[in-house]
């Protein structure tokens, strides 16, 4: 979260996403009466839509679970479906699905742990902090595309202390001493009781559902003009929250604008068989040294089974891609994969997708940090202000 709320005051949140229904439920949990703004859809870009063979999510699919998430879930009294373990992981190469895993690079990892992480500073990327243990290939064929699949952006693009803000104002002996302390940093916050990832009975529309039912006596229409008011929580993308505030703040506005969002394709798919060479795997990804549009496949029926009656496959795509370009794609990467197995599809498709965690948008949060420190009263709250999973953004909400 970005910017403060004054303590104990009615709150007003703009946006019905998963940022103002979560935070709408914190603020709820601790008496502090609020309203929620939507003009759209509760629930933003997540929405599942039901099939005769289950469901087709639009966006996040899973809730990976940390001590925060696993409090948040067994608060909400909702049910979950742990997913599938022991999954295999692929990553396609030359024209192969390859395990990401292998004895040559565990030598590598092995003999260089012990050299030094170069000085991390705040221009430093991932790539920067990673290349000397991992090389070249390593980084474009494994590092890359496991980010991208979260990310949706390489090694290279991504600034290291917005993913490791842990290391801040640190040095490391070495690699040893660095994956140490992010083990020690990830213990502090680990689940005891639901741990890795979780879906819900019906897809992750159930979520919302729950949280649009706790709170919906506090969402109301949008105002067609928008006024700030004392206490305002704006829970929406960065480039509509710089909308909402172009009269009224205009250089918060400006600098809201700076922060840059990938586009992002998801095609989901029923198939009446099993892709072959993707049995019993959570999915595959494509390294972007390929040029492929296709990010990652996720198998979802493998990973939530008891969700599923048929086969089910989510295509994560990079930029507004047409479904004949992703089934072409899908000819050439996926071996056994003809579009005439398939039973029912769905595309959607956002020109701002996921916010870009690269070095401008780290500076640019830190400048609106200043600009709002003489604004109490004023919050910004998203997947581009500490975090882009939802699990960070469970973890924001804790810190009212």
């Amino acid at each position: 979260m970005i910017g403060s709320i004054i303590p104990h005051q009615h709150v007003y949140i703009y946006g019905a996403g998963f940022a103002g229904l979560s935070l709408g439920h914190q603020l709820k949990k601790l008496g502090i009466p609020f309203t929620i703004y939507e003009k759209e859809k509760v629930g933003g870009k997540i929405s599942t839509r039901m099939t005769a063979f289950g469901p087709i999510e639009a966006a996040a699919s899973t809730l990976y679970m940390n001590a925060h998430a696993e409090e948040f879930i067994k608060e909400m009294e909702i049910p979950y479906l742990n997913s599938e373990k022991k999954l295999k992981r692929w990553i396609w190469r030359k024209e192969k699905l390859l395990s990401p895993l292998n004895f040559k690079l565990a030598l590598k990892l092995l003999f260089k742990a012990a050299i030094r992480v170069p000085s991390i500073t705040e221009n430093s990327s991932v790539e920067d902090i990673f290349l000397p243990l991992l090389g070249r290939r390593y980084v474009d064929e494994l590092l890359s595309p496991a980010l991208q699949g979260i990310h949706a952006a390489e090694a290279r693009d991504l600034h290291f202390l917005s993913l490791f803000p842990f290391a801040q104002n640190r040095s490391y002996a070495s690699y040893f001493s660095f994956f140490k302390s992010l083990k020690k940093e990830m213990k502090k916050h680990a689940a005891v009781g639901i741990k890795g990832s979780v879906s819900f009975p019906g897809g992750m529309q159930s979520l919302i559902n729950k949280l649009h039912e706790e709170v919906s006596s506090h969402i109301e229409p949008l105002p067609e003009t928008f006024v700030l008011r004392p206490n305002t929580v704006i829970c929406t993308s960065a480039p509509d929250a710089a909308k909402l505030l172009e009269k009224v703040l205009p250089e918060i506005s400006l600098k809201l604008k700076e922060i840059e969002y990938r586009p992002i394709s998801n095609l989901s798919f029923y198939l009446k068989e099993e892709l072959p060479s993707l049995k019993k795997s959570f999915g595959m990804l494509i390294p972007q040294k390929y040029g492929s549009p296709i990010l990652g496949i996720i198998h979802q029926s493998a990973v939530f089974p008891s969700n599923y009656s048929n086969h089910c496959y989510s295509v994560i795509c990079k930029g507004i891609t047409s479904e004949d370009e992703i089934f072409q794609e899908l000819k050439t990467k996926v071996p056994g994969f003809q579009k005439d197995n398939i039973l029912v599809h769905s595309l959607t498709a956002w020109k701002t997708g996921l916010p870009l965690y690269d070095e401008k948008r780290f500076q640019t949060v830190e400048k609106l940090k200043q600009l709002l420190k003489d604004k109490p009263g004023l919050m910004f709250f998203g997947n581009y202000t500490e975090g882009i999973s939802l699990r960070s953004m469970i973890e924001q909400t804790r810190k009212l």
